[in-house]
């Protein structure tokens, strides 16, 4: 198995313009149920890493930083008192079996595919000690193994378990002195593995006080704040709500696999845009065209009524590298021109892939 990300691809099948419609109302139920809970729940509930297209996520771990080259390196690393560097790492097989997709395989075909990926990599290791679990609801194989890597001793904790025809492989590597100390923090880490739903049912069962949401497929690394909660997380969205009393704004990232990347809207894509907007009822304040992160955008701000509620919002739609993506933000009126400053934060620092 390889251990980079690039053979992670996403299964979604192209589909038609974005359905919006369906998506924001499926955001706004999701979100706002997490707010019912108030900001106790906010305290509660750590940030999350969503790997989007690989349907994972995990809590990001205290004094850990998250690797800036992620998807294509490790996930993790940590440097140590003497220099040194511990890293987690996830790698993702190719499809295993084109002709038949399953969920979830049993815990003897994990550790005999385990050892087959072991051996194939690393045909000098050396197991210390493995064990049967379970991880976000599948069953999994974790070993414990060394081997020697440049005259020193590194050892490895890897965590394997299955997922719609794909097998995961998490896994801690440290020098040996270090090693012992870290595996019971790497273990209780791997307890916070979620397998994320496929498109247009990801809200969350606990949602994520902000968090890093990245698209490998569509290119795309997001960043929320932890003043913001995730509550909606699939394999082709994320939504994220802010609340201050009773007024509240949303944050949704969407991708459209169905559209090239690097291509501005035509001229038929910038009407549906519109009609979109229009069919929520609301009315267009004004668009533009200016390059996002110098890529070919088309942006409407709108007004109207959200219930009882008056909202102003924005589509904002972006070409990237490898598809179309659209960002909308939408609030009640005296919250949602309050966040101008972090809103714009938030967009600044998104990752085109």
């Amino acid at each position: 198995m390889k251990t980079t990300h690039s053979e992670c691809r996403s299964q979604n099948a192209k589909r038609g313009p974005f359905s919006y419609g369906a998506l924001f109302a499926f955001s706004l139920s999701s979100a706002f149920c997490v707010l019912s809970c108030g900001r106790l729940l906010a305290a509660e509930v750590p940030a999350r890493l969503f790997f989007s297209d690989a349907k994972i996520s995990f809590t990001l771990p205290e004094d850990w930083t998250l690797s800036p080259s992620f998807p294509y390196g490790p996930l993790f690393t940590q440097t140590l008192p003497d220099g040194s560097t511990a890293t987690i790492s996830c790698a993702i097989s190719a499809p295993l079996d084109p002709d038949h997709v399953s969920a979830d395989v049993p815990t003897g075909v994990l550790r005999e595919l385990a050892q087959r990926d072991l051996t194939s990599r690393v045909p000098g290791f050396k197991s210390i000690v493995d064990t049967d679990l379970s991880l976000g609801g599948h069953n999994a194989y974790a070993i414990s193994w060394e081997e020697l890597k440049d005259g020193q001793v590194v050892q490895h904790r890897s965590a394997y378990f299955y997922v719609e025809n794909r097998l995961y492989a998490v896994a801690l590597e440290a020098q040996r002195p270090h090693f012992a100390a870290l595996v019971g923090f790497f273990d209780d880490w791997l307890s916070s593995l979620d397998i994320l739903s496929r498109r247009d049912s990801g809200s969350l069962t606990l949602p994520a006080q902000g968090g890093v949401w990245v698209h490998q497929t569509g290119g795309l690394r997001i960043s929320i704040p932890s003043a913001w909660l995730i509550g909606v997380a699939d394999d082709r969205s994320v939504g994220a709500t802010y609340a201050e009393g009773n007024a509240h704004t949303e944050l949704t990232a969407t991708l459209d696999s169905s559209s090239p990347g690097g291509k501005p809207l035509t001229r038929r894509e910038k009407k549906m845009a519109r009609i979109l907007v229009k069919k929520k009822g609301h009315r267009i304040l004004k668009e533009s065209e200016v390059a996002f992160h110098n890529l070919p955008a088309f942006q409407i701000q709108y007004e109207g009524m959200r219930g009882d509620q008056w909202v102003d919002g924005t589509d904002l739609y972006v070409s990237g590298p490898k598809a179309r993506w659209l960002f909308n933000i939408e609030g009640d009126v005296s919250l949602y021109h309050a966040l101008k400053e972090p809103y714009q934060k938030i967009l600044d620092h998104i990752e085109f892939l």
